[in-house]
């Protein structure tokens, strides 16, 4: 199956099992994504995108990821977050004085660290910002049609060691397209 990044992330392709292939496919930007088939894809991996579009270009490269999923595919959604109801996986020092901070606070943190990040490894900074609290992409991906099974998973990771950012995990499974998100 194919796998799609933007440049300059990926330099080695991974070791795979014997028998196994992986096709890669480096996307230039999403407004210039090439051709991947309808469900020819096991698993999609947004990582730290999201934030960084619009909702309704989010809806749309939710939708396109949908699309070339499997029957079985899951989304991965990787997102620098916060959650104001979950505990945090990890409870260092820094994952207990972030989550004592407002809400406020904690995107001004994120946003902050984000611009930085940025502008050190792509020598420019992306926007817009439009992080979300863990229950407010749960909501949104509701909206969209997804999180409407049990398998469905959040996880609240907290500040990793060696990151600045609060990271969570979502994990996505493939709509009907009766699903909302069509419709959008």
């Amino acid at each position: 199956p194919p796998a799609a990044d933007t440049p300059d992330y990926v330099t080695t392709k991974p070791q795979l099992p014997e028998g196994k292939e992986l096709e890669f496919v480096q996307q230039e930007s999403v407004e210039t994504l090439r051709p991947i088939s309808d469900s020819s894809v096991d698993t999609v991996i947004f990582s730290h995108v999201l934030h960084h579009a619009r909702p309704e270009v989010q809806r749309s490269l939710l939708r396109e990821a949908n699309r070339i999923l499997t029957a079985t595919g899951r989304i991965i959604i990787i997102e620098d977050t916060f959650s104001s109801q979950l505990t945090p996986e990890n409870t260092n020092t820094w994952s207990i004085r972030f989550n004592a901070l407002s809400s406020v606070e904690k995107f001004a943190v994120i946003r902050f660290f984000d611009r930085i990040n940025n502008r050190r490894f792509n020598n420019r900074e992306l926007f817009p910002f439009t992080f979300r609290s863990i229950e407010e992409w749960s909501e949104f991906f509701t909206e969209t049609g997804f999180l409407a099974s049990e398998t469905n998973v959040s996880r609240y990771i907290g500040i990793p060691e060696g990151r600045v950012a609060s990271v969570g995990v979502f994990v996505l499974e493939k709509f009907e397209a009766s699903s909302p998100i069509e419709a959008s």
